[in-house]
């Protein structure tokens, strides 16, 4: 009876080191790390912009309709193109003028 509980543990000993074995060995040959694509971090970036950056262009949009006395839109709108003919004002007038706040 002495003898089947010794080859018992011995064959128990050896299974769970086998088991321990290849478990090791295929942890290795999965990626450890999960990269993201540069599509993807492109996307999550732009997603988080545009989260962090929706009420600021809310209140812009605004203050916008409140400047030129037009209805406040729901829908969003894109900047205007800053060479849509407009010319950069010089330094010396713009020493001139304050900013109002």
């Amino acid at each position: 009876m002495d003898e089947i509980i010794i080859v018992a543990i011995v064959f128990g000993s050896l299974l769970g080191m086998l088991k321990l074995i290849l478990d090791f060995a295929a942890s290795r040959r999965a990626p450890a790390d999960r990269s993201m694509t540069a599509s993807e971090l492109t996307e999550t970036i732009d997603e988080a912009v545009d989260r962090s950056t929706s009420e600021l262009r809310r209140r812009i949009e605004n203050l916008e309709a409140i400047a030129v006395d037009q209805p406040i839109s729901s829908e969003p709108r894109l900047l205007d193109d800053p060479t849509g003919g407009e010319e950069i004002q010089t330094e010396r007038v713009r020493q001139g003028q304050r900013a109002r706040s």
